[in-house]
């Protein structure tokens, strides 16, 4: 993923997205935390609310599948999240270009923070990639604006944020190759990008479920924690597994 106009990276894809289930027997009869987007069903008036702030957000319809992972992904998130989004003006382009002409960004997944809108690709759409690119939104609306035209991303701005990534990158350097190549003590290679791309993947790793937070928080406690206050609060719901 990238900001467009911003860091000019290019755009990475992002595997499927990472189911979760509940934990093993020895887990069972007691009360653990699941996200409210991974309870399914049992939650429609939260989907519902989910789905009304996907369409406002929208500027033009999206399909059926388009919509359910749309969705998903700001379940996921969060509604208070998504609500400040949507009050700051943030956009959602299913970005449908000509097959045929020259130009064409038939794979596009980009979030313009001078526009303040998320730009994906219906063939690139997943919980993952939008969950990333809701990240950099979220980057952007917390910190206003130096100017119209001038946005302000607080990952460029907050030096405790800057610290981290410094910290992280140099933790990774050090690894040997074999600690890399099973990412033992690394949670995500595109992190290393910079500070924009650290904090995007990690409200992704915070919000696609509780296996990939647990992931994060065992490689990287001080950006879980910077999340979860940023985040604040999120949808955690207690339910009792059987």
């Amino acid at each position: 993923m990238r900001i467009s106009m911003i860091t000019g990276v290019r755009s990475r894809f992002h595997g499927p997205d990472i189911k979760t289930s509940l934990r093993p027997s020895e887990d069972h009869g007691r009360v653990v935390l699941k996200d409210s987007a991974d309870i399914g069903s049992t939650l429609p008036s939260e989907e519902k609310a989910a789905k009304e702030i996907v369409n406002k957000m929208l500027t033009s319809s999206a399909g059926f599948l388009e919509m359910r992972t749309l969705t998903k992904a700001a379940r996921k998130l969060g509604l208070p999240n998504m609500e400040k989004l949507l009050a700051n003006g943030v956009r959602i382009a299913v970005h449908r270009d000509d097959p045929f002409a020259l130009n064409r960004r038939l794979f596009v997944a980009e979030y313009d923070p001078v526009g303040k809108v998320l730009r994906i690709a219906p063939r690139r759409l997943s919980v993952s990639t939008v969950l990333h690119e809701l990240g950099h939104a979220l980057d952007d609306v917390l910190e206003p604006d130096k100017s119209p035209g001038e946005p302000v991303l607080k990952s460029g701005v907050d030096s405790g944020l800057k610290k981290l990534y410094k910290d992280y990158c140099e933790r990774t350097w050090n690894l040997s190759w074999w600690n890399r190549l099973w990412k033992q003590g690394l949670w995500s290679d595109y992190a290393t990008e910079n500070e924009h791309e650290y904090l995007a993947e990690g409200i992704m790793f915070f919000a696609r479920g509780p296996g990939d937070r647990e992931k994060l928080h065992k490689n990287d406690e001080g950006l879980w924690e910077y999340v979860r206050k940023m985040m604040a609060p999120f949808p955690f719901r207690k339910i009792c597994a059987f």
